[in-house]
């Protein structure tokens, strides 16, 4: 079976911590840099673990919203963009496509955020929400959980 990549950096993060930490203790400055490079890789392992589905959730996300507001009164050429948006799929799930893919379509929900911010009607509150429901949900998602030192 072939380990995971979250596996193997927790692998590594874990080495460090018992492996080699421990013979730095002397050397404080060697500490801090094996201890800052133990998060680091602690941190890669559960964002290589969790990043694929925090974007596949907020593409979903993304496109519900954008189905959704494409059928509204907004101006005809953001429905039309909407529309494109929610159609377009990512070419592959690799972590480079999907990024990319979400970052297009981020690029769309700016402009609907800044549509419906002009607009003063209980459908674009509405729609405002929704935009702000969709950051929020990929700023939890995102979090970083650091294990003690």
């Amino acid at each position: 079976m072939k380990p995971s990549i979250s596996s193997m950096l927790s692998g590594a993060a874990d080495a460090l911590h018992t492996e080699l930490i421990p013979f730095l203790r002397t050397n404080p400055a060697a500490l801090g840099h094996a201890s800052m490079i133990r998060l680091v890789v602690y941190a890669a392992a559960v964002e290589a673990d969790r990043e694929p589905d925090t974007l596949m959730t907020e593409i979903a996300a993304m496109r519900m919203l954008f189905e959704s507001a494409a059928g509204t009164s907004l101006p005809d050429r953001l429905r039309a963009r909407l529309r494109t948006a929610a159609s377009v799929a990512p070419a592959n799930f690799t972590l480079i496509e999907l990024n990319e893919h979400s970052a297009n379509m981020k690029s769309v929900l700016i402009d609907l955020h800044a549509a419906v911010e002009e607009i003063s009607t209980p459908l674009a509150r509405a729609i405002e929400a929704q935009v702000w429901d969709i950051l929020r949900l990929g700023a939890d998602r995102r979090q970083l959980v650091l294990p003690g030192m």
